[in-house]
């Protein structure tokens, strides 16, 4: 399941989202994994960038 968060950047949308149903529309998740879109690259395009990257998180770990 993909969850977008519109105006995520001012934190308000989030509370929209909320009211509007979110956790009883959607199942809650085992696992979240936070992503953050950029300009920097041609559209259709993915970037993988090593280590941290626009983000305060002090370490991640993904295993699919």
């Amino acid at each position: 399941m993909l969850v977008g968060q519109p105006a995520e950047e001012t934190i308000r949308d989030v509370e929209s989202m909320i009211a509007d149903g979110l956790f009883e529309r959607f199942p809650k998740p085992d696992v979240v994994v936070a992503m953050h879109v950029g300009n920097q690259l041609p559209a259709g395009k993915v970037g993988i960038t090593p280590g941290i990257y626009a983000s305060n998180a002090d370490s991640v770990r993904i295993i699919l």
